[in-house]
């Protein structure tokens, strides 16, 4: 459903993109690009694979940032809510305005994930499948 709903959204990823994600994960795991290649062949992936992959991982984040996240708005309020509902996460120290980046980032991430699951809800409501 979720792959229909991206080539409906016309979700493109330009090679650009790409390049820019693997090199991120060069940084992060401080590999050379060889270095990556001999790891994906010893998983039995080649570097193709693994760009068709990261392209698929780069299309979903659009589309949630696009389709779903537009459905996310946080006041100041439920943030400040938020906060003062779970004060031990961000520490016995912490003020509102010191946490409220990951206080943010916290409610934002749990707000996607119950708009994510009432996409895919409606979305399986209205797919028709017929089993014979």
């Amino acid at each position: 459903l979720l792959k229909d709903a991206m080539q409906k959204a016309k979700i493109d990823v330009e090679d650009e993109e790409i390049a820019r994600a693997i090199v991120n994960v060069l940084r992060q795991n401080r590999m050379t690009p060889e270095q990556l290649k001999m790891d994906l062949a010893s998983k039995g992936t080649t570097y193709e694979q693994y760009k068709m992959q990261v392209a698929q991982q780069i299309r979903m984040i659009k589309f949630t940032n696009q389709v779903i996240g537009q459905q996310v708005k946080l006041s100041d309020r439920e943030l400040r809510d938020y906060y003062e509902r779970n004060k031990e996460r961000f520490g016995a120290s912490s003020t509102f305005e010191s946490a409220r980046e990951q206080v943010y980032d916290d409610l934002y991430e749990e707000r996607m994930n119950e708009a994510m699951k009432n996409y895919l809800l409606a979305q399986r409501q209205k797919a028709y499948i017929d089993i014979r």
